[in-house]
């Protein structure tokens, strides 16, 4: 990515705290704003070790707060495989709106 994509789509939106959707919601601006992402084999990427785990259990209140930030832009729901693996734990639900919440614990 050249310094002038990076500047036109303006970084990460600090409208995302914590973690989740941050990078979906970048690519998003991206191809909104007419440039594109693509795969290179052999490319270098660097990115800060951290333990993670999948879906991210402990990061749950992230997902759906982020996620509610990205849908409310976008008009869709992102980390939907995650939310589903939440609520078959019973630890978030469906909204009247099709959205998803937090569940009381």
């Amino acid at each position: 990515m050249t310094p002038a994509a990076w500047r036109t789509v303006g970084g990460f939106d600090e409208a995302y705290v914590g973690y989740g959707g941050e990078d979906t919601d970048f690519a998003q601006r991206l191809g909104a704003a007419g440039g594109r992402l693509l795969w290179l084999g052999g490319a270098v990427a660097h990115h800060q070790w951290h333990e993670s785990h999948s879906p991210p259990w402990d990061k749950v209140a992230d997902v759906v707060r982020n996620g509610r930030v990205f849908a409310e832009r976008w008009g869709w729901w992102p980390m939907e495989g995650w939310l589903e693996q939440f609520a078959s734990a019973g630890l978030v639900r469906r909204d009247d709106a099709g959205g998803w919440v937090l569940v009381a614990g």
